[in-house]
C-alpha cells in the first residue's frame, strides 16, 4: 500500500513539474520573443489561435439547464446545513473533511440528509452510479439502473456504441468476452444476434439476473425517464454516426432528454459536433 501511494505520489509530482517547467519556459520565450526579436512571431501566434478558438467555441448551455440537470453544488448545500446546526463556516475545510463532518453528526449521513428533506431542495447530484449498479447487478444492463435508483442513485453513468448494423446498444468494451466469455467485438455483431446474449454469465452474481440482456441506447434512455434518472451518455466508438444517433435521441424525447441527459466522451470532435 505505501509503495503504491509513494509511486502514485512521486508521478503526480513530475507531472506537476512538467507543467510548471512549461508554464516558466513558455514565459521565458515569449518575453525573449517580444524583447529581442523584430517580428514577434510568438506573440502572433497565440494571437491567432486565442481568436480560432474564440470562433470556433460553442457557447455554454442556458444557466437554468445545467442547474436542471446538476442541481446545485453539494459542497454549497453541505456548507449551509452545518453552519445552521452548529454556526461552523466551513466554507475552507477540504471537500472530504466537511463530508465526514457532515456524516460524522449524531444520526446524519448524506443519506439521512437526503430523506430527512433538511437539503432535498434545491436538487443537487449526491450520488451517481457508474455503469448503474455494476458490482451489484450486470454493469449497464437495465437491471443495474433499477438498482441504482432502489439505493438512492440520483443518476447512472452508460456507455454507448454501435453494432455492425448501426444500431446504438448499451455497453463498455469492445468485445464481448470480459462479460459473456465470448470473443468478439461488438462492431461485428449484428443487433438481432447481441440482443440474444446473457451478460450474466460472468458476474459474481449472475444467478440473480439470468437471462439479462444488453439493452438498447432506446431501452436504456426510456428506463432512466421512467425512473426519473439523470444519465451520462458515454460514447464509446469514434465513429461519426455517433452523433447522428444522439441528435435523433434529443429530438425523439424532447424537453425530457435535455433535462435529464448529459454526453461525454474521450473523442472531443464527437461532442463538439454534438454541441
Amino acid at each position: 500500500m505505501d509503495e503504491a501511494w509513494y509511486s502514485g505520489s512521486a508521478l503526480i509530482t513530475f507531472i506537476v513539474s512538467c507543467k510548471i517547467w512549461f508554464l516558466i519556459y513558455g514565459i521565458c520565450l515569449l518575453t525573449w520573443d517580444m524583447l529581442f526579436t523584430i517580428f514577434p512571431t510568438t506573440l502572433l501566434g497565440l494571437s491567432c489561435l486565442y481568436f480560432l478558438i474564440r470562433y470556433l467555441r460553442v457557447p455554454l448551455p442556458p444557466a437554468p439547464l445545467i442547474s436542471e440537470v446538476f442541481g446545485e453544488d453539494a459542497n454549497v448545500l453541505i456548507d449551509k446545513y452545518r453552519k445552521n446546526r452548529t454556526g461552523m463556516d466551513l466554507t475552507f475545510i477540504p471537500t472530504t473533511s466537511r463530508l465526514a463532518s457532515v456524516n460524522s453528526s449524531p444520526g446524519n449521513s448524506h443519506h439521512h440528509l437526503l430523506e430527512s428533506g433538511s437539503i432535498e431542495k434545491p436538487y443537487t447530484m449526491w450520488i451517481i452510479g457508474h455503469r448503474g449498479a455494476g458490482l451489484d447487478a450486470p454493469e449497464n444492463s437495465l437491471s443495474a439502473f433499477r438498482l441504482c435508483k432502489s439505493r438512492g442513485c440520483l443518476a447512472v453513468e452508460f456507455d454507448v456504441a454501435l453494432t455492425k448494423d448501426n444500431v446504438a446498444v448499451v455497453f463498455h468494451d469492445d468485445n464481448l468476452f470480459r462479460i459473456a466469455s465470448i470473443n468478439r467485438n461488438i462492431r461485428d455483431i449484428t443487433w438481432e444476434e447481441l440482443r440474444q446474449v446473457d451478460i450474466s454469465i460472468n458476474h459474481p452474481l449472475g444467478n440473480k439476473f439470468r437471462g439479462e440482456r444488453i439493452p438498447s441506447f432506446d431501452e436504456a434512455i426510456v428506463a432512466c425517464l421512467e425512473l426519473d434518472l439523470r444519465f451520462f451518455i458515454d460514447l464509446k466508438d469514434a465513429d461519426s454516426r455517433m452523433v447522428e444517433v444522439v441528435l435523433e435521441a434529443y429530438l425523439k424525447y424532447g424537453e425530457a432528454m435535455y433535462k435529464r441527459a448529459v454526453v461525454s466522451s474521450f473523442f472531443p470532435q464527437l461532442i463538439y459536433q454534438v454541441r
